[in-house]
């Protein structure tokens, strides 16, 4: 075995060489593929001989697993290749294919021989469209992270402390409810309503008493307060320095303690193992003496980290967008002009019980700023939320819903949920994305 590895470094400075001769003349590598074998070999037709050997030689044979990792790198021919092998190859080869979401333009899974989910392979969904389905896997993450560097069972909910946007333990001791009288929940609905006036109507429309909030039947309840509990946190946050009379500034978002605390901070990190494991290094090399770390500490290591993420979308290099006029270019631009409109939906103007959280890619919209959006959600920065239909790679966006990364999230002051959906087109257009020139979209009215 030592051999083999010896043989195939050489023959990957081989294929470097051949690389760099690429660059210098074309016709003398040509000539050099033309006469040698060695690089005519077919990878799957070798891995069959290799593994042959192998097995012979052990008296056994056994199951072989290869593993085709950042396949967004790899030229067209062989991602297909290998979507087609899953289904045709030897069946003691076993495939597994890191895959981006979103592979524009190809359609290798649609073709009549092409393997079928549930069949010939299984589709594991590394992200989550709703943040309760990454709290386990996080949790668990948390456990071996701890552990692994010798720091023993810490509870993330003592170091990092309880979310804005949870219930503390002992009111659920106590009252029972996250609504009782003078509850975190209770005091923030008291407060928005100090000085928001819409807000305050929203209550007398609908007789919410918020001292007996905790008295409602839960149907009462589910109705009118459970659906915008969610964002009175955040509404209540970012509308502390405006009057009763609507005049002030909104708070700055350049310090979002408002997602300290381990769910918020678990829900941030989407699930990556390496955001969360950047992003609790971080908090935990900064902890105080009695090891926990403080919620300015955990804003600032988030706002760090999501400023480091809005770096990485602003230099993905995008092709032109002749056929579109925008104001602005990019795929951070685009993902900025929906944060922005989104956390007005929550925070600005009058009080809506459900604003949106989600958008819908229009069908009409230009191929151009349909590849944006495919960059920005392989990267992460947007996250496909697929309902009801089933998970599967997209060759298309078009009807699709999506949201902005939870990581994003703090960046724009949006709440850590999903909310209804409208159209992009809608959006990008009440945002002037679009410049005046630019031939004019039809853009439903209607929520899609």
């Amino acid at each position: 075995m030592l051999a083999v590895k010896q043989a195939l470094t050489e023959r990957l400075s081989a294929l470097a060489s051949l690389a760099s001769r690429a660059r210098v003349d074309l016709q003398s590598v040509e000539a050099i593929l033309s006469s040698n074998e060695q690089y005519h070999l077919h990878f799957l037709k070798a891995a069959e001989i290799a593994t042959e050997a192998f097995d012979d030689a052990i008296g056994e044979e056994g199951n072989w697993a290869f593993l085709f990792d950042e396949l967004e790198l790899a030229p067209e021919w062989l991602r297909n290749e290998l979507v087609v092998s899953m289904r045709s190859t030897h069946d003691r080869f076993l495939f597994k294919l890191a895959l981006s979401p979103y592979w524009a333009g190809e359609a290798a899974f649609d073709s009549p021989s092409a393997p079928a989910p549930g069949q010939d392979f299984d589709l594991i969904q590394l992200w989550y469209p709703e943040r309760a389905e990454g709290l386990r896997f996080c949790e668990e993450l948390w456990r071996g992270f701890v552990r692994g560097r010798g720091l023993g069972d810490l509870d993330p909910r003592v170091i990092l402390g309880q979310s804005y946007f949870e219930t503390l333990p002992e009111e659920w001791r106590v009252a029972r409810t996250a609504y009782g009288k003078g509850s975190r929940l209770s005091n923030r609905f008291k407060a928005l309503a100090s000085r928001d006036a819409s807000f305050r109507k929203y209550l007398v429309d609908r007789n919410i008493d918020m001292d007996q909030m905790s008295e409602l039947s839960q149907t009462e309840r589910a109705a009118d307060i459970r659906k915008i509990s969610p964002l009175i946190p955040v509404r209540e946050f970012y509308r502390a320095t405006v009057s009763e009379d609507g005049t002030g500034k909104l708070r700055s978002r350049k310090s979002p303690t408002l997602y300290a605390g381990a769910e918020s901070v678990f829900a941030i990190t989407e699930g990556n193992p390496r955001w969360f494991i950047g992003l609790i290094e971080a908090m935990l090399r900064r902890k105080q003496q009695d090891g926990t770390v403080s919620e300015s500490v955990q804003a600032e290591e988030i706002m760090r980290a999501a400023s480091r993420f809005a770096s990485l979308l602003r230099t993905i290099p995008v092709d032109t967008l002749a056929d579109i006029g925008l104001r602005k270019r990019g795929v951070l631009s685009l993902v900025n002009s929906a944060g922005d409109w989104l956390h007005n939906q929550v925070v600005g103007g009058v009080f809506k019980p459900e604003p949106v959280g989600t958008f819908t890619v229009d069908s009409n919209l230009p191929r151009s700023l349909t590849d944006l959006l495919g960059k920005a959600l392989n990267a992460g920065g947007i996250v496909y939320v697929p309902g009801n239909d089933p998970v599967r790679l997209l060759s298309s966006l078009r009807g699709k819903r999506f949201r902005i990364s939870y990581l994003l999230a703090a960046k724009f002051g949006l709440p850590l949920r999903l909310g209804r959906s409208l159209s992009l087109g809608t959006i990008l257009a009440e945002q002037n994305y679009f410049s005046s020139g630019a031939e004019q979209l039809t853009l439903p009215d209607a929520d899609n």
